[in-house]
């Protein structure tokens, strides 16, 4: 990063905005100084570039939130802008702190309000990036370091020279990780450790699920005793003991062979042994069933003449149930008939009542649009009644507010004839005394303001009581205002008064309308007047819809009757027809009368009932007798046996049978069992194998890289040695230049107690004693110079090291004081052959020496109004 311009406003001591510090006019490579009294803001400079980059000042002991300046009025705002190129290409960031600022829009008590903080980053295609954070996050990504990284590579502040120099191994293996990228290695550090505590794991779970496997193994005792014995006498991990799993499972399958075929004869004894005892009992069974079918035939013809008389019954109730569809139809037609009578009837009723309630409602029918017009005009004067009232109490109110402006315009009157004689009197009096205030700022030697006099023997006195200018004035612009106020009041009540005539008119209008609406009420009929008096409009309606209604349904009515009377009519005709239909099927049937038929006559479930029952019988008697013969067949062509007999056999084999299958299912179990923890053991015991090889590898390397090795050295921890060396190197070369060659940095190799891990300590060997000691031996003027050469040293490393790191510029604040003059000589060498190599340095010193030799300033002047600052150049 190489700033190339610099632009302050509200920041620090600088009070309004700063012309912009163009740092391509100092010289794009080489050095310059920033000088200025103490206080003055030298390392303001340095701390708006490190806020507009990082949202953060350069040093720890100054904090972002003070940073608004104390000069700087209200309305200036606080900002840093800083263009600035990288790679080759240019960024301009914008970034302010938060502060208090006026409102925008005019506050009455001057309040204030919070500015937050906000940066903007233009990048260069043109895009912009708006956030604190956002901003802050890209110039990190860009710059490949951080805030901390920063002051360490580039912006060495006031105070903290010896910070590197001094820090812990600890911070520094910090520092230099996120600079070198490091985490790789410590990356492979961790992942070698689990990967080697996970396959550990691994192997010694399947040792253990082989231990366990063993332990839980549950053949009969027998076996159980042997694989316990073997295990004890050799181990889990025997050679001996797979071979002898796999050695019984070869003898139990060989057995299993042989109990099998014992087996297999038994079931098929068993099974031409059950045939025969289940022939032998389905023969008794047929025999037992053959008696009882014998009886219950003997039990059914018992009964045959029920069933006989059941069937003749059934026959007579066929011939009832052919009569009963024309006694149906008879019934029919007489519901029918009388159904329609009672219809009849009931039109007759509702018609007679229709006609009740016409009679009744013929006054309203005649005289319904004569009342429709009484109700129109009650309607109207009650309008005219109601806007009379509303138009009353209008014109009363509107008098009293009237009568309120006139008293508010009178008072208003005397106020401003007070004010305009008051103001009159005034400027009378100003006039008159005009000559005495001239005269009493005339002085001798000084020409009249009237006259141009130079002498002014006879001045006149300024008379008591007369007003200033500032007072004529006050008084004028009150008499104004007393003027527009009686006007206001006046424009008020002269509208006031127009409203309430007119009001007053439309409330007379109001009263003559009602007054004649009801005259012409009363000239309407007594029954038709009083008519909406006692009754609401909508009943009228209502009833005078009701009447229309009831001349409708009297017509629909009379319709009714007529047509029922006719179906009456057709009815009784129907009914006489049906009535001689069923004398004539009665004697068809042979029935002498309807008792006789009746008595015949069967219900149709119950008819269905009893010809079911016959059905059902019929079909027994003919299934017994073919059961019967069929099993009278059947007998004769079995042999009689014993069933007891045959079930005794039958039982002796399957006692047989079952010793053979619990012997071979014993020989099974412990077969299984042999199987599945041979089988078992053996897979866990290749993969356990298979893992401890490669544990050993892995383990092998994270023993390496972490530390277990002979000179316990971890592997990040020696690429960063590697680097510091680097470092070092680089530094000493300053070194050497800085300290007339006696002083050079090394490494600490041995720690306190004696181990050979490495560390990233630092020791410097004193060529003048020719002994090694602590770099927080050295005096305050050696410690800058090797902190210092450190500071520079790593700035060339990490460029060479970190592609995307680019140190462009370096910021030195202060140090220089504790510097000898042959001390200060090396120093200011050692930076002008660094700034050759294309890299800005710029320091803060006010050490005169400096100012002798680095042509290229920054000037920075201190007021009592804030500061400010120019650039020289040469």
């Amino acid at each position: 990063m190489k700033p190339i311009t610099l632009t302050i406003c509200g920041w620090g001591p600088y009070r309004d905005e700063q012309p912009p510090i163009d740092f391509e006019a100092l010289g794009s490579r080489g050095l310059f100084l920033i000088t200025g009294a103490t206080g003055a803001g030298k390392t303001t400079i340095f701390d708006a570039v490190t806020y507009a980059l990082y949202g953060d000042l350069s040093g720890k002991t100054r904090e972002k939130g003070s940073v608004r300046s104390d000069f700087a009025a209200p309305s200036t705002k606080t900002y840093v802008e800083l263009v600035m190129e990288h790679g080759g290409k240019r960024y301009r960031i914008r970034r302010n702190p938060e502060y208090m600022r006026p409102r925008k829009r005019q506050s009455k008590n001057g309040e204030l309000t919070k500015e937050k903080e906000n940066a903007y980053l233009t990048m260069p295609d043109g895009s912009c990036i708006e956030g604190s954070s956002e901003v802050t996050a890209r110039i990190r990504e860009l710059l490949k370091v951080d805030i901390n990284q920063f002051r360490q590579l580039s912006m060495i502040a006031q105070g903290e020279f010896t910070r590197l120099l001094t820090a812990p191994s600890s911070e520094k293996s910090k520092i230099f990780r996120e600079i070198f990228d490091t985490k790789l290695y410590e990356r492979l550090e961790a992942k070698l450790k689990n990967s080697s505590a996970e396959l550990y794991r691994q192997v010694m779970e399947y040792r253990h699920r082989m231990e366990e496997e063993v332990s839980v193994f549950s053949p009969d005792e027998e076996l159980k005793a042997e694989v316990e014995a073997l295990v004890a006498e050799a181990g889990i991990y025997s050679e001996r003991l797979l071979p002898f799993l796999k050695e019984k499972i070869s003898v139990f399958l060989s057995e299993e062979k042989r109990l099998h075929s014992e087996e297999k004869k038994a079931e098929e004894e068993i099974e031409e042994l059950a045939g025969i005892v289940k022939e032998a009992e389905q023969t008794k069974a047929l025999m037992e069933q053959l008696a009882k079918e014998r009886e219950k035939q003997k039990s059914l013809a018992e009964r045959e003449p029920d069933y006989r008389q059941m069937e003749e019954r059934l026959q007579r109730a066929g011939e009832a149930a052919a009569v009963r569809e024309y006694e149906l139809l008879l019934q029919n037609r007489e519901e029918q008939r009388k159904t329609c009578e009672k219809k009849l009837q009931l039109s007759e009723r509702e018609l007679e009542g229709l006609l009740q309630k016409q009679e009744e409602q013929r006054t309203l029918v005649e005289l319904a649009e004569q009342i429709a017009e009484a109700f129109d005009m009650k309607e109207r004067c009650e309008e005219a009644e109601r806007l009379r009232q509303e138009k009353e109490t209008a014109l009363r109110e509107k008098k009293q507010e009237f009568g309120a402006l006139q008293v508010r315009y009178e008072k208003a009157e005397k106020e401003a004839e007070a004010s305009i004689h008051d103001y009159e009197n005034a400027e009378r009096r100003y006039r008159h005394g005009i000559a005495g205030i001239l005269a009493q700022d005339l002085k001798e030697g000084e020409p009249c303001p009237v006259c141009g006099a130079l002498s002014h023997p006879c001045r006149q006195e300024r008379e008591q009581g007369v007003p200033t200018e500032e007072e004529l004035k006050e008084k004028k612009l009150l008499s104004e205002k007393k003027r527009q106020e009686l006007l206001k009041i006046h424009g008020e009540t002269r509208a006031c008064r127009e409203a309430r005539d007119l009001l007053d008119r439309e409330a007379e209008k109001s009263r003559r309308m009602q007054q004649e609406l009801t005259e012409k009420m009363q000239e309407l009929p007594a029954e038709i007047r009083e008519y909406p008096d006692f009754h609401e409009r909508s009943d009228f309606e209502k009833q005078r819809k009701e009447a229309e209604e009831i001349c409708l349904r009297i017509s629909e009515k009379k319709k009714t009757k007529e047509a029922l009377r006719q179906e009456r009519q057709v009815l009784l005709e129907k009914e006489g027809l049906a009535r001689g239909n069923f004398r004539d099927e009665l004697q068809k049937a042979g029935f002498i009368g309807k008792e006789e038929y009746r008595a015949a006559f069967l219900p149709e479930q119950k008819r269905k009932e009893e010809q079911e029952a016959v059905r059902d019988y019929r079909q027994r008697c003919y299934a017994k007798e073919h059961l019967i013969h069929h099993l009278e067949e059947e007998l004769k062509v079995r042999e009689q046996r014993n069933p007891a007999e045959e079930q005794q056999k039958l039982a002796e084999i399957r006692k047989k049978k079952d010793s053979l299958t619990e012997a071979g299912s014993c020989l099974w179990k412990n077969r299984n069992e042999t199987e599945k923890l041979y089988h078992s053991l053996k897979e866990k015991k290749e993969k356990s194998t298979a893992l401890s090889e490669k544990y050993g590898i892995i383990k092998d390397l994270d023993d390496a890289v972490n530390g277990n090795n002979k000179k316990r050295l971890v592997l990040e921890q020696y690429v960063l040695a590697a680097y510091f060396e680097e470092i070092l190197k680089a530094a000493n070369l300053r070194l050497a230049m800085m300290s007339g060659g006696r002083y050079t940095l090394y490494r600490t190799k041995e720690v306190t107690d004696g181990r050979s891990k490495d560390s990233l300590d630092m020791e410097v060997l004193d060529y003048y004693t020719g002994r090694y000691r602590s770099v927080k031996t050295l005096s305050g003027g050696e410690t800058f110079k090797v902190s210092l050469s450190l500071a520079l040293g790593m700035s060339d490393v990490v460029q060479a090291y970190s592609g995307g790191i680019q140190v462009d510029a370096l910021f030195i604040d202060e140090g220089f004081g504790s510097l000898d003059q042959e001390s200060l000589e090396q120093a200011c060498q050692t930076l002008m052959s660094l700034a050759e190599s294309d890299r800005m340095i710029g320091i803060i010193s006010h050490v005169p020496l400096l100012s002798e030799k680095i042509e290229n300033q920054i000037q920075v002047k201190k007021t009592s109004t804030g500061s400010t600052y120019q650039l020289v150049v040469f």
